[in-house]
């Protein structure tokens, strides 16, 4: 077996088949992950960290005039020019946002938003 493949009609040996399963593992999973990677490392980004969202932003070399951002109680807009057309990032939120306090960076082409969370109010019972 010099090619590493048994003989037609051969019986599949267990060394066999752990290399070939091997193999398929590392092209289906592991290169392709790989691949990708570079890929997510430029995608929009929120997380979730407790008193408020923070949400980030790779604006495509976007100038920070150019962003549009837009926010709501419930939900948080981006748009900026990239190089296809407009690129449009949207968020839903599972708890309110105080919207007067939201506050965005801008640094090195990625913008960074922070989002308070709305807080609840006490009602005085009568």
């Amino acid at each position: 077996m010099a090619s590493g493949t048994p003989k037609r009609g051969d019986p599949l040996g267990i060394d066999d088949f752990r290399r070939t399963v091997d193999e398929l593992f590392e092209d289906l999973l592991i290169t392709r992950w790989r691949e990708n990677r570079r890929q997510t490392l430029d995608r929009a980004l929120m997380v979730d960290r407790g008193p408020h969202y923070e949400a980030k932003v790779p604006t495509a070399g976007a100038e920070p005039s150019a962003v549009d951002v837009e926010v709501s109680d419930w939900r948080l807009v981006v748009r900026f020019p990239g190089p296809s057309g407009e690129v449009e990032n949207t968020f839903d939120f599972k708890h309110p946002i105080e919207c007067e306090s939201v506050s965005a960076k801008w640094n090195s082409g990625v913008l960074w938003i922070v989002l308070p969370k709305k807080r609840g109010r006490r009602i005085t019972i009568e």
